[in-house]
């Protein structure tokens, strides 16, 4: 299982109205269901392919998203299964 983590450092900026110190996770996740469960299938000079081991999602897109993403993700998934969408 391959788990791509990226983070995001915000600091204080008073020229600029920024933040006081903050981290935040950001994962790489299937845009369809939301599982990080996702795997380079091809890369190389036209780019990355990915594949998702849950919903069988191949293509080039992921989304690098946080904890609440990640979750409105899922919930939206689940909604559509259960409608019969996918």
């Amino acid at each position: 299982m391959l788990l791509i983590y990226n983070l995001t450092i915000r600091y204080y900026n008073p020229y600029q109205g920024g933040t006081f110190l903050s981290l935040e996770k950001l994962v790489e996740v299937c845009p369809v269901c939301g599982n990080s469960d996702v795997y380079y299938e091809a890369g190389g000079y036209a780019g990355v392919v990915y594949h998702c081991k849950e919903c069988g999602y191949v293509g080039a897109f992921v989304i690098e998203a946080n904890e609440e993403l990640i979750e409105k993700i899922k919930e939206k998934y689940k909604r559509d299964r259960e409608r019969g969408y996918q």
